[in-house]
């Protein structure tokens, strides 16, 4: 009868990790954390996307935008992808060519600041305080948006020509090639966050491609984000509360549940890595007698 009541190992280790992450998410006060970065990242979003059109001016036209707005139409809730896309349309219309502008700079400058956020968020997780000078910390901040504008401009390159080059395919390969899409959208969001996981932290660690938390993260933000936008859709009624400020309201709430997302799965990492520890601290202990 005991052994019929004992609860598997691996089934213990997941009640275990999970009851770690709970506490880890209190602990770090990761709620508040997330509202402060969702915050700085509405502050940076709009800037973030100036300097993105004006780095890339040769690849957004009218066409470029409405393939990039038609897939996060799949994801975001239709208030989030009708403000952006407002916002891209109007900056790709304007026609800004030039890139070492000051007021682009100054776009750059102020995007940047979302991931000043996000470093300080990721310090507290990994359990560290920030001794680097200024100068890097804005330089790490600064290289880290432009690679976010890198992996966004990829992005768009790729749902553009995918189909083009599936139709002049034909056949089941090119069912293959846009089907691939998929895939490679989801490999480039895991391998942008853990970038970040890497690259913000004051904390050098060897640098992988993926991590469990950086899967989990991108899974859990597809979820969040369908399930957020399918809520607006058919429930949430923010432009009857909050007037001509409901879309903004939108936005910030998908910038909450984005942002939790991403300091969980910066948890998980920690907690993964303080067990690997622990464990290779075990078996290094010599036998007790």
């Amino acid at each position: 009868m005991e052994g019929d009541r004992r609860v598997p190992r691996w089934l213990s280790e997941i009640a275990r990790f999970f009851r770690d992450l709970a506490r880890k998410f209190a602990a770090d006060r990761t709620l508040d954390r997330a509202a402060a970065l969702a915050f700085y990242a509405m502050l940076a979003l709009f800037p973030f996307l100036i300097g993105m059109v004006s780095l890339a001016s040769i690849l957004m036209n009218p066409r470029t935008v409405e393939t990039l707005l038609d897939d996060l139409a799949e994801v975001a809730p239709p208030d989030v992808t009708r403000l952006v896309g407002n916002q891209l349309r109007s900056l790709v219309e304007a026609g800004s060519s030039s890139i070492l502008t000051l007021s682009t700079f100054g776009a750059y400058w102020a995007a940047s600041g979302g991931m000043s956020a996000l470093m300080r968020a990721l310090n507290r997780i990994e359990e560290v305080e920030e001794t680097r000078p200024f100068w890097k910390t804005k330089g790490i901040s600064l290289l880290t948006t432009l690679v976010a504008v890198g992996f966004l401009l990829v992005a768009a390159v790729v749902a553009v020509a995918t189909p083009a080059v599936a139709r002049a395919v034909g056949g089941p390969l090119g069912t293959l090639i846009a089907l691939m899409r998929i895939p490679f959208a989801g490999s480039l969001a895991v391998f942008s966050w853990e970038v970040l996981y890497h690259l913000l932290p004051n904390r050098r660690r060897p640098f992988r491609m993926a991590s469990l938390g950086s899967i989990v993260a991108v899974v859990l933000w597809l979820v969040a984000s369908w399930g957020f936008s399918a809520y607006v859709v058919n429930f949430g009624r923010y432009d009857v509360t909050y007037g001509a400020l409901g879309a903004f309201i939108v936005l910030l709430l998908w910038l909450l549940i984005s942002s939790l997302v991403v300091l969980v799965g910066a948890q998980i990492n920690v907690l993964l890595e303080k067990r690997r520890a622990d464990r290779d601290d075990r078996e290094d202990r010599p036998p007790a007698g």
